[in-house]
This record gives structure tokens, C-alpha cells and sequence, in this order.
């Protein structure tokens, strides 16, 4: 929710584990998943994308060649709908170069 009420939890825990040693079905509703800045060189993220069973995604990384691949794109486009989108800025020094 871009606007949560007040009192609301705005943040949790962040888990770092494998997409493979993922539960996918321990996470459905009321869970969020957050992708960051995934490899562009691996389709972990559609398989992390078709695995999630939750209501949320959270993608941080640019909308270029940087962050996924295309599979992982076209799963986003095809299997979420875009609620908010923010500029960012590469964090690697000359990358447009």
C-alpha cells in the first residue's frame, strides 16, 4: 500500500536464502517478495517470481539490461500488475559507458 494506515508495520525482517531452498508454499498470503538488483545472466528470478505465492513483489533495480533477464521481465508484465514505479540509479559507477 503506498499509503499504509497509521500504526501500520512499515518494514520487517529481510531473509537471505536461495531461490531452491525456497518453502514457496509457507509463503502466501500477506507476504511480500523482495528482488534485488537480480543477475542479469540467470533466470533465478522468474523462478522466483512463479514460485511466490504471496501478494506483494518487490523489485529493486533498473528497467534496462542490469537487473533479470527478459524472461524475467515479461513474468512481471505478464503475472503482476505495476502499482508504483521509482527511478534509481545504477550503484555501479560508469555503467552506461
Amino acid at each position: 500500500d503506498a499509503s499504509p494506515p497509521r500504526g501500520g508495520v512499515c518494514w520487517g525482517d529481510v531473509a537471505l536464502r536461495p531461490v531452491q531452498a525456497t518453502r514457496w508454499e509457507q509463503y502466501g498470503r500477506g507476504w511480500a517478495l523482495f528482488l534485488s538488483w537480480l543477475p542479469h545472466w540467470s533466470e533465478i528470478g522468474v523462478e522466483a517470481l512463479r514460485g511466490f505465492r504471496g501478494d506483494v513483489v518487490v523489485v529493486l533495480g533498473d528497467e534496462r539490461d542490469w537487473t533479470g533477464t527478459d524472461g524475467f521481465r515479461a513474468e512481471l508484465r505478464q503475472s503482476w500488475e505495476l502499482v508504483e514505479s521509482w527511478p534509481t540509479d545504477s550503484p555501479w559507477p560508469r555503467v552506461d559507458e
